[in-house]
């Protein structure tokens, strides 16, 4: 099966760009190609997850412009430049531009598999941060009482129990856990209890309490 994230392809001739998707399904690396980069940086907004495979010929823009545009319209897009052989410093220009890696044309597929891998890998890094920070920060914004119950609920616990360790009405409980799930934006309990695992909510007995 492909991979659920996209390799975005930027190069200026259609047949380059079909040549390179042909290559990519042999990997079962899922592709989308750009013959123009006008109509790439119009879409990017649109685009949530993979990273970008872009030709150093690309004709609109200079190369370290693009880098540049990309990164201010989304900087977590991690860019592959294709380059012909240009010397340490332009590679040096480019990633302080933004590129997250340079591979020489002509180059092996292993290489191109290899520099898109590593690519994918960090962009999922990055993404994966974004949802625990994301998270973190929706935890935050709970009350200590919301999280105590919140905590009690992924245990396993009922809406009595809680209310039983925590000293409290049956009424007050479904208060706090309704006010908790209106907090974080979610229908169903087990959202909830999905937020917190991001956020790596400490699981504590209310016991005392």
């Amino acid at each position: 099966m492909p991979t659920t994230s996209a390799v975005y392809v930027i190069v200026d001739e259609p047949a380059v760009c079909k040549s390179l998707q042909r290559l990519l399904d042999t990997a079962d690396l899922r592709s989308h190609c750009f013959n123009s980069v006008t109509t790439f940086l119009g879409r990017m907004p649109e685009l949530t997850d993979g990273c970008i495979l872009l030709d150093d010929a690309a004709p609109e823009l200079d190369c370290i412009e693009l880098l540049t545009r990309i990164r201010q319209v989304n900087g977590s897009f991690p860019v592959i430049l294709m380059i012909a052989q240009a010397g340490v410093g332009f590679e040096v220009k480019a990633v302080n531009a933004g590129a997250f890696n340079c591979i020489e044309k002509p180059f092996s597929d292993d290489t191109l598999f290899a520099a898109i891998h590593s690519a994918l890998s960090k962009r999922d890094a990055v993404s994966e941060t974004k949802e625990a920070e994301d998270a973190v920060r929706q935890i935050a914004a709970l009350s200590p009482r919301e999280r105590q119950v919140l905590s009690a609920l992924m245990l396993g616990h009922s809406n009595k129990d809680v209310a039983v360790d925590l000293g409290i009405s049956l009424r007050t409980v479904e208060i706090h856990r309704a006010r908790m799930m209106e907090r974080l934006g979610v229908q169903h309990l087990s959202q909830a209890v999905l937020i917190a695992a991001k956020a790596k909510l400490v699981l504590h007995r209310t016991e005392g309490r």
